[in-house]
């Protein structure tokens, strides 16, 4: 079968495996559950174990398993996915570890790339305690497929090469390579001869798409069928089953000829695997976990998956009961019953901003972010559940990120974002109803929210070529109407009666009456336009404004005159802000060149600030305090982290800007966020095809202003 071989199969022999003596690498560990940083104990609660894709997962024991990814990504656990740990084979992390597989409970492998440098393949012949390099291996090639067929053979299969091991995987040799062997998407070995792969073969004679197969070893491939297969599966020596878009093809006659026998797979299967009791469980390109006791012929849906689409997932079993689905994000999910349920190991995700974050108290609180994701925590952190928002689903052209969360009691909330998604919560984020698109407009960019009840709430944004950019309701979601001003960028009421508005242009208005008037005003600048990002009032008289090139203002008569105030350099983009108490203020943010997050914190209004670097490689967008000084941070690449205990700390005096802005504009600015540097792009490995999901991304617009971070770790 493809995938782990599963110990117990009749069908399959057990088999053990020999390997040359190289001299080991002990493995490094670093266990997510006690992740700490400075004095001020910042622990990272998200994403764990890994922020990276995962595409590889295997079992060596009921317990002992492991999971890979991108940037040569290795987690490992010994408690059946309780607990996870990286594991550092000895290289720099740059490729991918595309897949990882266990023969047994002390033979496991790591593939990737096949470069100039060594191959980055590895093994361990005793259970993870040391890992080997296989340095005699061929070069080039992404290779993504492993599979043995007894103690001594096993196959390798890449992006148009097939490699062959005869003594267990001490040494490989190639079989055959560009351009006649395919692309290979998915491979399963019947036995020592005969395979069958899906994917696509670039050479001119016969050439393109299909399911092929051998019958010398991976020598030679022929193209039995001529459409495009992410992946097979031998079910008996005759019969095979292969994936085929939406649908289910089978062979019966050993895979000389197939034919379609179901197209239930909405999604697309991406990988596939064969139980010892003959069921089958799948996986699809959006992480939709799918079973069938009957050979193929029906499937049982049973994980709705959070991916978005396209990505790779992977499905690998220990034995009947016991298997792992790893995909998108580092999602990782675990069944005890044969694919029935799954649970969700994943501590958040990565690869996703979390935009804002707020708490309902010190143990319950969400946070939300691209993609329509959020985080809902009901234990102050310690675990994170990942969910995800979504009015249409994955459309093209719609673009469902949600930018910001309202908090108003111990049990409601409502979150917005782009194309007018909203939605609210009863229950402390484990059910949602949407109450936005299509009662707001979908060209509508949300950037921020604020209830003050159950009923009435404002959602604010732009809208490209209207200036309605201001929605209220007053009956929970169910109608919108827009109102004066006309946009902005975040918003903020202290009760029914006092809020203001803002845009990143430094101009806003101010109500006294539940919006009923508004007052114009224009924040201070240092020289030019500020930028603003983040408004935070404490009550009807005290509040803060934090944006781009180092910009904070405190205003103390409601917003009628604002002071600037000297948080930051220039060089720093200040993004979330929170405030504790008239007194004591925190926001957190990055340079605008990249880099580190950072905390700035002060306990005297202003007059002074604290700066201190976070434990994170990228901006973070969002903080938020108790009264009791518990601290939770969120921000770029899914990072959530926590401080227990902010201590309070001996302010540094910093010189004060006094300019005061009194200046009443006389005309209404429009809200339109300043162009964005672009996030550098995390280098890559070159594997040239991949599986072809059956849906499509949906394309980002994202107005709001970004810092740049660095390139992910490696």
């Amino acid at each position: 079968m493809a995938g782990q071989m599963i110990p117990g199969e009749c069908l399959t022999p057990i088999y053990m495996k020999t390997i040359r003596q190289v001299t080991p690498i002990v493995i490094a560990t670093l266990f997510w559950v006690t992740t700490s940083f400075g004095q001020n104990q910042w622990t990272r609660q998200s994403p764990l174990p890994a922020a990276r894709n995962l595409t590889g997962v295997a079992w060596a024991t009921s317990t002992h398993g492991f999971a890979s990814g991108e940037s040569e990504t290795l987690v490992e656990t010994s408690d059946g996915g309780g607990t996870w740990h990286n594991v550092n084979v000895g290289i720099s992390p740059s490729d991918p570890f595309y897949n990882v597989y266990c023969r047994d409970a002390d033979n496991c492998f790591v593939i990737g790339n096949g470069t100039g440098n060594g191959p980055d393949h590895w093994r361990t012949t005793n259970a993870g305690v040391t890992w080997q390099q296989i340095t005699n291996f061929p070069n080039g090639g992404s290779w993504r497929q492993i599979d043995f067929v007894s103690a001594s053979v096993g196959f390798m299969g890449a992006n148009g090469a097939t490699a062959r091991t005869t003594n267990g995987g001490a040494t490989w040799t190639l079989m055959s390579g560009f351009p006649d062997c395919p692309v290979i998407y998915g491979m399963d070995f019947r036995d020592a001869q005969v395979g069958l792969a899906g994917g696509n073969r670039v050479s001119t004679t016969d050439g393109g798409p299909g399911i092929f197969k051998t019958t010398d070893a991976g020598v030679t491939w022929v193209r039995k069928f001529s459409q495009s297969a992410n992946d097979v599966l031998w079910l008996n020596g005759t019969t095979a089953i292969a994936i085929v878009g939406v649908s289910i093809y089978r062979s019966t006659n050993a895979g000389e000829t197939w034919s379609e026998i179901t197209s239930q797979i909405s999604t697309g299967f991406i990988k596939m695997t064969l139980l010892p009791n003959g069921t089958i469980v799948g996986v699809s390109g959006a992480g939709d976990a799918w079973r069938s006791t009957d050979g193929g012929l029906n499937w049982t849906q049973t994980l709705v998956g959070l991916g978005a689409l396209p990505a790779n997932w992977n499905v690998s079993f220990f034995d009947n009961q016991l298997g792992a689905i790893v995909g998108q994000s580092g999602f990782i999910f675990k069944t005890t019953d044969g694919g029935l349920t799954w649970a969700m190991l994943n501590n958040g995700i990565g690869g996703v901003e979390f935009r804002d974050l707020e708490m309902f108290d010190e143990s319950a609180g969400l946070a939300v972010g691209d993609d329509g994701y959020f985080l809902r925590t009901a234990n102050g952190g310690t675990r994170w559940e990942t969910g995800r928002l979504q009015v249409t689903g994955v459309v093209v052209g719609r673009n469902e990120n949600l930018q910001a969360v309202s908090i108003v009691d111990g049990n409601f909330a409502v979150a917005a974002g782009f194309d007018g998604v909203v939605y609210k919560t009863s229950d402390r984020g484990m059910t949602w109803q949407s109450i936005g698109y299509p009662n707001l407009p979908g060209e509508y960019f949300i950037s921020g929210v604020k209830f003050i009840n159950h009923n009435f709430g404002y959602v604010v944004g732009s809208r490209p070529g209207n200036a309605e950019g201001l929605f209220r309701t007053t009956d929970g979601g169910a109608t919108w109407t827009p109102v004066f001003p006309n946009g902005g960028y975040s918003i903020d009421f202290t009760d029914a009666n006092h809020g203001w508005v803002v845009g990143v242009s430094g101009f806003g208005y101010r109500t006294t009456d539940g919006g009923a008037t508004w007052e114009q005003m224009i924040l201070p600048n240092h020289g030019f336009t500020p930028t603003i990002l983040k408004i935070d009032f404490i009550n009807e008289n005290v509040g803060w404004a934090v944006g781009w090139d180092g910009y904070a203002a405190h205003t103390i008569d409601g917003g009628r005159n604002w002071q600037l105030q000297n948080i930051a350099s220039m060089q720093h983009v200040i993004i979330g802000l929170h405030a504790l108490s008239p007194m004591e203020v925190f926001a957190v943010g990055a340079s605008s060149s990249g880099g580190a997050g950072s905390c700035y914190h002060t306990s005297d209004a202003g007059a002074t600030w604290n700066y201190s670097p976070l434990p994170s490689q990228y901006s973070l967008s969002s903080i938020f305090v108790t009264p009791s000084r518990k601290v939770w941070i969120s921000g770029f690449d899914g990072t959530v982290l926590h401080d227990p205990n902010f201590p309070g700390g001996t302010p540094t005096p910093t010189p004060t800007p006094t300019a005061t802005a009194t200046a009443t504009p006389t005309a209404t600015p429009t809200a339109t966020p300043p162009p964005s540097p672009t996030p550098t792009p995390t280098p890559t490995a070159t594997p040239t095809a991949t599986p072809t999901p059956t849906a499509t991304a949906t394309p980002r617009v994202t107005p709001r202003p970004r810092p740049t971070p660095r390139p992910r770790p490696r």
